[in-house]
């Protein structure tokens, strides 16, 4: 008897580098195929923004990549796949309900979903975040949100957040789906870290930096070609923001040299998504030791290159989430400066606050100091800490299987 066919079209952040993004889409891919495979036929398609940056991950040759273009044709194309071509939209971006960075993309996220249940689709929110949004977006998620069929948040604080917000359905909380995401061989890592001209003989020191300043996204008609995201978007600064990024700068920058003092480390500052290239490079220029560091960056680097990277750090200092999700695989001890809720609900989740850094911290050398000095004293303690965590993360991000799996086989009985 010939399965029903499905067809999938995922609404997501792809092509632009993005190693956290792309773990995530990789990972969802796996899943919707290892839940539905012996249930029906399914059709995946992944709009991106470059095909050639997204087959360095996604190597399935089942799914259909579209490119989409500039954010403009972007929008527009992304409503007539929603319209024309699929049975479920997806919204498989983590930040797909958070405004912290810009509006523009939950105004895109819940735009698609609007589409897509006037033309009578079905919506799925994938093990994403909720933020503390504006009072306009709120009453937007209020009005979208109770329209999608199956909510699945990746934090009890954001099911917490959208039920404040005016979510009536019922919210599932699960964790990312990047936990399961596993790194390459040691012989792989080899290769790499020789290419680097690095052994391991050294211990490795991963910084996973950002630019906390460079925000909101937002549409103009032309600005600064620094600024310039995607046409007509631009970064902005915030008051006293390029003071205060100097300053975030010159204190990862004076950290990652005594480490290299201190511990006789090598330094890694990896940038896990285009966006902070410009950033991790500007924090190498300000250190002293720049023969014992290396920029490892997600426009040269695939997703297998940084996580396997990351599984070979003695420990790793990371403003971004999924640098953090990815380490946790191998135990990585690890410390957060933070801006956001994600990396936030992780480590309380780890019950590791003591090693979360707020990124306004007057001294943040100072603190990283400190940080990395009771980090490395209670080493074993702390990677044993994680090791005991990792396999209930693993069984929540494979429950994502599970309740997909049950809502196809409600929706499409």
């Amino acid at each position: 008897m010939k399965k029903k066919k499905i067809k999938i079209v995922f609404a997501g952040y792809s092509g632009e580098n993005n190693t956290g993004a792309e773990s995530r889409i990789v990972t969802v891919v796996k899943d919707v195929k290892a839940s539905l495979g012996d249930l029906v036929e399914v059709q995946i398609t992944v709009p991106t923004l470059s095909e050639k940056n997204i087959r360095r991950y996604l190597k399935d040759e089942d799914v259909k990549i579209i490119e989409m273009g500039w954010i403009g044709k972007f929008i527009l194309n992304m409503l007539r796949m929603v319209i024309q071509w699929n049975d479920i939209l997806i919204l498989v971006e983590g930040a797909s309900f958070t405004d912290h960075f810009s509006s523009v993309f939950i105004f895109i996220f819940l735009l698609a979903t609007l589409i897509a249940k006037l033309c009578g689709k079905k919506v799925v929110a994938y093990s994403l975040d909720c933020g503390e949004l504006k009072p306009y977006n709120q009453r937007l998620l209020r009005l979208l949100g109770n329209k999608i069929d199956l909510i699945i948040a990746r934090t009890e604080d954001s099911k917490r957040r959208m039920e404040k917000f005016g979510i009536k359905k019922e919210v599932f909380v699960t964790t990312d789906p990047a936990f399961q995401y596993s790194p390459p061989g040691d012989e792989y890592v080899k290769s790499l870290l020789k290419k680097l001209n690095l052994s391991l003989d050294k211990p490795l020191v991963g910084i996973a930096g950002k630019e906390f300043f460079w925000f909101p996204i937002k549409p103009k008609l032309w600005g600064r070609r620094e600024d310039f995201f995607h046409y007509p978007l631009y970064h902005t600064w915030a008051e006293e923001g390029r003071k205060n990024s100097r300053q975030v700068k010159e204190g990862l920058a004076k950290f990652a040299d005594f480490c290299i003092e201190s511990l006789d480390a090598n330094v890694l500052l990896i940038a896990m998504e285009r966006m902070d290239h410009l950033p991790s490079k500007d924090i190498y220029s300000l250190m002293k030791n720049k023969d014992r560091a290396r920029v490892v960056d997600s426009n040269n680097y695939n997703l297998d290159d940084i996580s396997g990277l990351l599984s070979k750090l003695k420990f790793l200092v990371s403003t971004r989430y999924h640098a953090c999700v990815l380490s946790l695989v191998s135990s990585i001890p690890m410390i957060t400066v933070s801006s956001d809720i994600r990396c936030e609900g992780l480590f309380r989740e780890l019950g590791m606050m003591e090693f979360y850094v707020d990124y306004k911290t007057p001294d943040l050398y100072g603190a990283l100091k400190e940080k990395s000095r009771l980090l490395l004293g209670n080493e074993g303690e702390i990677k044993e800490k994680i090791k005991r965590a990792y396999p209930e993360f693993l069984d929540r991000c494979l429950y994502n299987r599970v309740l997909f799996r049950e809502w196809v086989e409600r929706a499409f009985a």
